[in-house]
């Protein structure tokens, strides 16, 4: 078998994230698209619009039977995703309870400190003021 010629031709490959990718042409117009986008397309006769995301039902990214597709709303696709993750709250470090007071302490000198000298605080500005 030789190169399909011809307006009617695809080429497909392995992207980085691990699903097949490809360049299909139809009626001279050359589209790049998912290949399980693309064959649903097919299947329901239509093109997917921006908010219909392909789930692999099955998680695998190269499973790209019609039984293992479903077809998603963006937002309800990245909230099915992230069901089952931990949120985190923040940065967290595991210090002794000496070194975060003193780190504390040194933030709140430095806080003061550029609060002092910051022309447009005025409430520092009165403050001094009245001392005189």
């Amino acid at each position: 078998m030789g190169r399909k010629k011809g307006m009617d031709r695809e080429t497909w490959w392995l992207n980085k994230k691990g699903y097949i990718e490809g360049r299909v042409f139809r009626s001279g117009i050359c589209r790049q698209v998912k290949q399980a986008r693309w064959l649903m397309e097919q299947h329901i006769d239509r093109e997917l619009t921006r908010q219909e995301i392909i789930h692999h039902i099955n998680g695998i990214k190269t499973d790209n039977r019609l039984e293992n597709l479903e077809i998603m709303e963006y937002g309800k696709h990245t909230t099915n995703h992230c069901k089952g993750k931990k949120k985190k709250s923040g940065y967290q470090m595991n210090l002794p309870e000496q070194e975060r007071i003193r780190r504390s302490e040194f933030m709140k000198e430095v806080h003061r400190r550029r609060q002092e000298s910051d022309p447009t605080n005025s409430w520092y500005g009165q403050r001094k003021a009245n001392k005189l």
